[in-house]
Order: structure tokens, then C-alpha cells, then sequence
């Protein structure tokens, strides 16, 4: 069994991975909301995070979907938060 410095160690370096994805994705989520803008559509669409979200289930362990759909959900949101206020600021 690995000691609690070790591991917490490994959850700093998976930290910040996720930080860095994160940060990634929001950049792409602007970029998509001037794509939007350019091509007067909404910023909701509904089936593409219906697919988003069903592909989650497919590519999560079973037992962590319930809390992936909840990270995803949010992600959508602070996605959808972002895009408007890119908006309001163009």
C-alpha cells in the first residue's frame, strides 16, 4: 500500500492534468462561441450535450458515472457561462 504523501503526490499530478485539460477546453469553448456568433446560432444545443453526456456513460467505469455526469453537467454550464460572457464582451 502506498503512503498518503505518495498519494497525495499522484492526486497533485492528476490535479493538475485536469487543470490543464480544463483550461484547454474553455479555450476551444471561446472559440466555439465566436464560431456561434459568426454563424448566428445558440449557444445551448441540447443534443449535443444529450450525446456528450451518453458518451460519458459509455467511457466511464460503471461505478464513477453518476459523479462523471455531475463534472460533465458542470462543465457544460461553466462552457455556456463562458460563451456568454465572450459574447457580451465582443
Amino acid at each position: 500500500m502506498k503512503d498518503l504523501k505518495e498519494l497525495r503526490e499522484e492526486i497533485d499530478r492528476a490535479d493538475g492534468a485536469l487543470i490543464r485539460a480544463f483550461e484547454e477546453r474553455m479555450h476551444l469553448a471561446g472559440e466555439i462561441a465566436q464560431y456561434k456568433a459568426a454563424h448566428n446560432r445558440p449557444i445551448l444545443d441540447k443534443e449535443r450535450e444529450r450525446l456528450l453526456l451518453a458518451s460519458v456513460d459509455i467511457r466511464c467505469e460503471a461505478e464513477l458515472v453518476p459523479y462523471a455526469r455531475k463534472l460533465y453537467e458542470l462543465l457544460l454550464k461553466l462552457s455556456r457561462d463562458y460563451q456568454r460572457r465572450l459574447l457580451e464582451e465582443a
